[in-house]
């Protein structure tokens, strides 16, 4: 391997270790059952936790639900949008 290749690659594995935050958006087409199930069986959330989750989605139009490397945080976030979720990772 040449250099520039290590250097490259040691970028990509310093910013897959960085910690980035996978955030839900409100919108008005799911129940707060259904979302608060979602957070339960994706992000693993306790029940209070997605309620709480849920509740700040409700009120504030977002909320962060988990973070973590961008490598983790793209498999939750594709999991949440095929549920039909509105989730971006920042």
């Amino acid at each position: 391997m040449t250099e520039i290749m290590i250097e490259k690659e040691e970028k990509v594995k310093k910013k897959d270790m960085q910690k980035h935050i996978l955030v839900l958006f409100n919108d008005d087409e799911h129940t707060t059952e259904y979302v608060i199930a979602c957070l339960i069986g994706v992000c693993e959330h306790t029940p209070i936790q997605a309620e709480q989750c849920t509740m700040i989605v409700h009120h504030k139009g977002k909320c962060s639900i988990k973070s973590g490397t961008i490598s983790y945080l793209i498999h939750i976030n594709s999991k949440l949008t095929e549920a039909g979720l509105t989730t971006e990772i920042q």
